[in-house]
């Protein structure tokens, strides 16, 4: 599976097709970090290529004989072929075609949503709504009138919407309980503000997000997790396109102003103006949200 957390979600909507077509034993490798993503899956984590290519021997050895391989990068494909694994499926690009026994193009990539593209690989692409990926809630809990904002993004500042301070102080006002989650520290918030950034791993973050009532967030992992939830979600795209990576669930609501640059992709904004997240204003985050809450 994908190394990034929200790309990882979103392979669940793919494992949830596998298992109806395929009725045998399944086995998801993938970073360790992610395993609380996979909770429900014979989960096998690596941390270093060294135990990723460990763990296609062992795999082999109990006669597995065929893996899907998500990412895109080469060093995904290489070790699959260099355990012997005997079919190994997946796309082309990043010159590792000849390593793949079934290989797609790259074609559709970036050019429909990622789980479309994944789901292609088993040919189900054409009913591709029906897999959208389901999370659990990892708390029974639900606080009501709470909600967290995640304002960074591991991708890069072009990916980071430029107002979540200005958003807090509204939704305080509102008398929301606000939380803070994340990696990075870039500014100080209001007090009031719950902030917890860089306290937290997945584990935690997957309870926090369970019980909380809303969910502001870049275009990340954590706006995956919260959608896949059934959360309300409410998502900026800056570099990247809602058309390929949005966030899936029925109350997900996405904010994009697609500008003559966009998407670029790029992980700090070429022109450092920002200009597609300078857009997306407060006043039209705040207008929306009143209407939907």
């Amino acid at each position: 599976v994908p190394n990034w957390i929200g790309d990882a979600v979103i392979s669940r909507g793919f494992l949830k097709a596998l298992r109806e077509k395929f009725n045998g034993e399944i086995f998801i490798i993938g970073k360790e970090f992610l395993r609380e993503i996979f909770y429900d899956f014979e989960f096998k984590g690596f941390k270093t290529y060294r135990e990723y290519f460990e763990i296609l021997k062992f795999l082999k050895e109990k006669n597995c004989s065929e893996i899907y391989i998500l990412p895109f990068s080469f060093s995904s494909a290489f070790f699959p072929f260099l355990a012997g694994i005997k079919i190994r499926r997946g796309f082309e690009g990043d010159r590792r075609g000849f390593l793949l026994t079934h290989k797609l193009s790259s074609f559709y990539i970036k050019r429909e949503h990622l789980l479309k593209s994944f789901l292609r690989l088993i040919n189900m692409e054409d009913n591709y709504t029906s897999y959208y990926p389901e999370l659990k809630r990892f708390s029974e809990r639900e606080s009501k009138n709470s909600v967290v904002i995640a304002p960074h993004a591991s991708y890069g500042r072009a990916k980071e919407w430029l107002f979540f301070k200005e958003l807090s102080l509204y939704l305080l006002k509102e008398n929301f309980e606000v939380i803070l989650i994340g990696k990075k520290k870039y500014e100080d918030y209001p007090d009031g503000v719950i902030d917890l950034r860089g306290k937290t791993d997945l584990k935690d973050v997957l309870k926090i997000i369970s019980e909380a009532e809303y969910v502001f967030s870049n275009d990340s992992g954590i706006a995956h997790i919260a959608g896949s939830m059934g959360k309300k979600v409410f998502v900026f795209f800056g570099s990247t396109d809602p058309l390929w990576t949005k966030p899936l669930g029925s109350n997900v609501y996405i904010f994009y102003k697609k500008v003559f640059c966009s998407p670029c992709f790029e992980r700090i904004c070429r022109y450092n103006t920002y200009e597609c997240m300078k857009r997306i204003t407060v006043y039209e985050v705040e207008k929306f949200f009143s209407l939907v809450k």
